[in-house]
């Protein structure tokens, strides 16, 4: 997989998004257009411009996050599991299970289960060592950073997930929760 990965990844990093970088562009001139003398009608003219453009810039993200040179594969494995992350096509992480699945079959002599071995969209939750494994969606979410500056979360951000019946099934495995039924209901 090291290997793998050496010949997949593609690009430095992620190419500006050129909406954002032409809004950015158009909000300096305004910005600079403010600093010399104009009627209040003119600057109100263009505080209301620049409030529109703030509105738009903040809703896209400042790297294209659909560029095409930059791909990336990441891989978790724990005893005969493994998950592969990929940053690229349908088409890129197809080709990868076809060739890791020939690898496993001529090299190890193994099979992958097909039941278990799925491509999954990131932003629906993959099955992985009991945990769910899914990437955030696309939000315009700001909040404010621990330096107090005030950011952006497009999301792209792998969360790792435990459902509610897993851990109550683990702590009455533990003897540290016991669930009994009142009236029909579970409590």
């Amino acid at each position: 997989m090291k290997r793998y990965k050496e010949n997949f990844d593609e690009g430095k990093k992620r190419h500006v998004n050129k909406e954002y970088k032409e809004l950015y562009d158009r909000r300096q001139r305004l910005q600079n257009k403010l600093d010399k003398e104009l009627t209040k009608i003119e600057k109100a003219d263009i505080n209301k411009e620049l409030e529109e453009i703030n509105r738009r810039h903040f809703s896209i993200p400042c790297l294209n996050p659909m560029d095409e040179s930059f791909k990336r594969i990441q891989y978790v494995r724990y005893a005969d599991d493994f998950i592969i992350g990929v940053i690229g096509s349908k088409s890129d992480s197809v080709k990868i299970k076809e060739e890791i699945s020939k690898f496993i079959e001529s090299k190890l002599k193994l099979e992958l289960s097909n039941e278990k071995t799925l491509i999954t969209k990131t932003t629906d939750k993959a099955k992985f060592l009991g945990f769910d494994i899914r990437v955030t969606p696309r939000s315009n979410h700001t909040k404010r950073t621990k330096a107090g500056i005030k950011a952006r979360n497009f999301g792209g951000h792998v969360r790792i997930e435990v459902s509610t019946s897993t851990i109550q099934k683990k702590l009455v495995e533990l003897g540290a929760l016991r669930i009994k039924k009142y009236d029909g209901k579970k409590v």
